[in-house]
């Protein structure tokens, strides 16, 4: 990323041809790991290929009692605003859940 006081540009670099540019941009959004940390819970709830739990629109797994929230969900756009969302809606599921 290029810059100092803003961000101004990237370096980037073809992997397969080795070629190098820049390219001029005013922001950027960096994305950490495709690879959801939930291999802890694969003997208890189904996952998907790549690893994230399957819930249905109440974020309810396929286990009775395990809800999901946030990336490690299936079909998460992965930001902040949507793990909000899908915490709010797990809590509520949990409550209905715990009171039958």
């Amino acid at each position: 990323v290029l810059g100092r006081e803003r961000v101004e540009g990237v370096r980037l670099r073809n992997v397969k041809t080795d070629q190098q540019s820049t390219l001029d941009i005013d922001g950027a959004f960096i994305a950490v790991g495709i690879k959801p940390n939930s291999q802890y819970f694969s003997d208890l709830v189904d996952t998907t290929e790549t690893g994230h739990i399957v819930v249905d629109g109440l974020m309810a797994s396929s286990t009775s009692g395990i809800f999901v929230a946030g990336d490690v969900r299936s079909n998460s756009a992965r930001q902040i605003s949507t793990a909000v969302g899908d915490g709010a809606t797990a809590a509520i599921s949990v409550l209905k859940y715990l009171q039958g």
